[in-house]
C-alpha cells in the first residue's frame, strides 16, 4: 500500500470503545463540499459514540487544519495520501476505520435527516449486501440540462425503476453513498488500489462484489448530490470515462459481453468520429440549449415545449458523451495500453 502520512484523530467522543460504524470519506480539496457533508452527519440523530468519520485527503493535506479545529460531535480520524487515487483512499480509510460497518460517502453528497441511521440499520440486517442511499437532487436547487440528464441523481431514477422490477446488479452500483459490513468488504478485496483513473473504479469493485456473492440494495433513504455540468465539463468527464473504460476492460476482458463500455466498439470502428468533427459546434449547440433551459424553468413555460427541449438536449449530450468516450479510449489505446 502507498505510504500514508501520519494518521491522526481529532476529537474524543466516547473514549476508546470502538464505534458501531465508520463513515469513510475520500476527498481531494473540496473544503466547502466536505464541510456540508460533515454538517449533514452532525445533524443526524445518532447516539454518542455510534459513528466515527475517517477522512482521507489525497493527494495533499488540504483539509487537515480546519478539521482539527472544527469541533465536530464525533471523532474524525484523518490521514493524508500522497497520490490522487479514490479507490486506494477508500481502502486506506477502511484500514483505519474501527467500526464493524463501513459507510462510504463521497465528499460532495449530503445526508438527509435520519439517513445515516437507516443505512446502518439496513446494512446490519443484511450483512452480505451493499446498501446504497437513494441519491436525489436537492429540492429547489437549480440545475443545468447537463446535470439534469447526466449527474449521479439522474442514474438513480433508473435504479428506482429497476428495483420495482427485480433485484439490482453490479450495473446499478454507484459508490457515492453506500454501507457494507467490514466482512463483506474484505471478502470482495476492497477497491482495486492500482486502478489508475476516475470513472469505472466503482463498477470494477461491483463486478468483484457480485462474483463474491454480495448483493445490491437501494434503501428508502435520501442523499443529495448536485454537480454543475456544463457542456465542456460533460466532454471532459466523458474523455476521462473513456480512458477509464480501457483500464476496466483490461481487468475484465469479457465485461463488454454484458456491459458495453465502448472499447470493443472503438477498436472495430463501430464507434468512430472523423478527425474533423465539429466539436466546437457540438458544444455551441448544447450551450444554446442550456440557455433555452434557463428560460424554460420559468413559470407558465409550455410543457410540450419543455419535453421537446429535453429530448433535443438528450441527443445533443449523447453526441458529446460519445465523442468524449471515443476520444478517451483512442488516447488510452494509443499509449500502448493492451486489452484482450
Amino acid at each position: 500500500m502507498t505510504a500514508i502520512t501520519e494518521a491522526r484523530t481529532f476529537g474524543d467522543h466516547g473514549g476508546t470503545r470502538p464505534p458501531e460504524a465508520s463513515i469513510v470519506v475520500p476527498v481531494r480539496a473540496r473544503r466547502r463540499q466536505l464541510g456540508r457533508l460533515l454538517a449533514s452527519i452532525a445533524a443526524q440523530d445518532l447516539a454518542a459514540g455510534r459513528v466515527e468519520v475517517v477522512v482521507v485527503d489525497n493527494p495533499t493535506r488540504s483539509n487537515q487544519r480546519w478539521l482539527e479545529a472544527a469541533g465536530l460531535p464525533f471523532p474524525v480520524r484523518y490521514a493524508g495520501l500522497p497520490v490522487a487515487n479514490r479507490g486506494l483512499s477508500r481502502n486506506v480509510g477502511a484500514a483505519l476505520a474501527r467500526g464493524r460497518t463501513l459507510l462510504f460517502a463521497d465528499s460532495d453528497v449530503e445526508f438527509t435527516p435520519g439517513a445515516v441511521a437507516a443505512l446502518l440499520n439496513a446494512s446490519r440486517m443484511r450483512p452480505g449486501t451493499i446498501v446504497m442511499a437513494d441519491v436525489v437532487f436537492p429540492p429547489g436547487a437549480p440545475r443545468s440540462l447537463g446535470t439534469h440528464l447526466l449527474d449521479v441523481a439522474a442514474y438513480f431514477r433508473a435504479f428506482r425503476r429497476q428495483r420495482r422490477l427485480g433485484p439490482l446488479g453490479f450495473r446499478h452500483f454507484v459508490s457515492c453513498g453506500f454501507a457494507i459490513s467490514r466482512e463483506a468488504f474484505e471478502r470482495i478485496g476492497g477497491f482495486d488500489a492500482e486502478f489508475p483513473r476516475y470513472g469505472y473504479e466503482d463498477v470494477e469493485f461491483a463486478v468483484r462484489a457480485a462474483g463474491a456473492g454480495v448483493e445490491f440494495a437501494l434503501a428508502d433513504v435520501k442523499a443529495y448530490h448536485l454537480k454543475v455540468l456544463s457542456p465542456a465539463a460533460v466532454l471532459r468527464q466523458s474523455v476521462e470515462l473513456g480512458r477509464s473504460a480501457v483500464s476496466f476492460v483490461r481487468l475484465h476482458p469479457a465485461i463488454e459481453d454484458t456491459m458495453p463500455v465502448g472499447v470493443a466498439a472503438t477498436t472495430t470502428g463501430e464507434l468512430w468520429f472523423p478527425s474533423d468533427v465539429d466539436v466546437a459546434g457540438l458544444l455551441r449547440h448544447a450551450r444554446r440549449l442550456e440557455s433555452r433551459w434557463s428560460a424554460a424553468r420559468r413559470p407558465r413555460y409550455p410543457l410540450l415545449a419543455l419535453r421537446d427541449l429535453v429530448a433535443e438536449a438528450r441527443e445533443a449530450y449523447r453526441q458529446i458523451t460519445l465523442y468524449g468516450r471515443f476520444t478517451g479510449i483512442r488516447e488510452e489505446l494509443s499509449c500502448g495500453t493492451e486489452v484482450a
